[in-house]
């Protein structure tokens, strides 16, 4: 193996010990911020949709979105929202991150998420406030909305 081919190992190595540790950070800090009663299935935190989508990965997609709408200069947040799914007869409080952000001042509050609604949606509201954010989403798509919270 030549001296470069080690270094470009060793780089990606180290890379990929950062990258891992920064991930786990970020979803220990994100469990953290999505509290839920001792009565909620911890699974459901990272399951985040109900049904068929079910992909466990909704704070890694939520993170992905904010870095890469951060760097347009635009505000970006990651919300987490605690929720009841009216359609789903178990009634299971469920936790799920998802990005917000507003393109300019005075704009609407956009969101993306991949899991629950698989889309980019416009909420009706200019706030900057996690529970007014969570409230009408929650209305939105017929879920009970129990709280919410930015983790950035």
């Amino acid at each position: 193996m030549s001296a470069h081919a080690k270094i470009t190992a060793k780089i990606d190595n180290a890379f990929t010990r950062v990258a891992r540790i920064f991930l786990l950070g970020f979803i220990a800090a994100l469990e953290l911020q999505c509290t839920a009663p001792p009565a909620c299935d911890r699974a459901d935190f990272f399951a985040g949709a109900v049904g068929k989508r079910m992909r466990n990965d909704c704070a890694i997609v939520a993170t992905e979105a904010a870095a890469r709408l951060q760097r347009t200069g635009c505000w970006t947040r990651i919300l987490t929202i605690n929720y009841v799914d009216r359609s789903d007869p178990r009634q299971i409080q469920r936790c799920h991150a998802m990005t917000v952000w507003q393109p300019r001042a005075a704009a609407k509050i956009y969101i993306y998420d991949q899991a629950l609604i698989d889309a980019t949606a416009e909420l009706n509201t200019e706030s900057h406030d996690a529970t007014t954010i969570g409230q009408i989403f929650a209305a939105r798509w017929n879920l009970t909305f129990i709280g919410a919270r930015f983790v950035q």
